[in-house]
């Protein structure tokens, strides 16, 4: 009688579990939909990583061109990862006033529980960059970027009729072997 009843009691668990299961299943917005953008650029989300290349400056345009970051991130149930890269306006780094963004543009791919999920890509309509000088030897040894993202769709899933636009701030490291760059996405204006 025990035995039996353990059985009909595990059998019920079994199903309380497969029931659970199948509830969260259909709670979870599908992969690579609306959802994992957001969750993925909520402000707050932050990233690590390196600029990989300082740019090419073309001193007859007066700008720097492929100015390009690779960065990671990861939330609860998410993992992204980063490349954008920038142009921005007088070819040199300018502590005085800063450099505008002119152009750029970045692509996000987003993995869910460990597998991927989708890619999403824009541009960069515009943005800004501040150099800050050490006290001590005059150079500049950081910089904070803050850039506008816009998302123009994904590479597997849907575009949307309103895109949103992230705002993204990054501080750079200048004075390592390593561009070491930190960043995170900031809340709407």
């Amino acid at each position: 009688m025990k035995s039996a009843l353990f059985t009909i009691a595990l059998a019920i668990m079994m199903m309380g579990v497969v029931s659970g299961q199948s509830l969260a299943v259909q709670s979870k917005a599908p992969i690579g939909s609306e959802k994992d953008i957001f969750t993925a650029i909520a402000p707050g989300v932050s990233m690590t990583g390196v600029q990989s290349t300082v740019g090419t400056y073309d001193q007859l345009n007066d700008t720097c061109w492929g100015n390009t970051f690779v960065l990671r991130g990861s939330g609860e149930w998410f993992a992204v990862q980063l490349t954008i890269s920038m142009d921005y306006t007088q070819a040199l780094p300018n502590p005085d006033v800063g450099n505008a963004i002119v152009l750029g543009t970045w692509s996000m791919v987003v993995y869910e529980d460990n597998q991927y999920s989708t890619t999403y890509y824009g541009d960069v309509p515009r943005g800004n960059i501040n150099w800050y000088l050490s006290p001590k030897t005059g150079e500049i040894f950081k910089r904070n970027t803050e850039a506008n993202l816009r998302v123009l769709g994904t590479v597997d899933g849907p575009i949307w009729t309103k895109m949103p636009v992230m705002r993204l701030s990054a501080d750079t490291r200048l004075d390592g072997n390593i561009a070491f760059t930190t960043a995170v996405f900031l809340p709407d204006r």
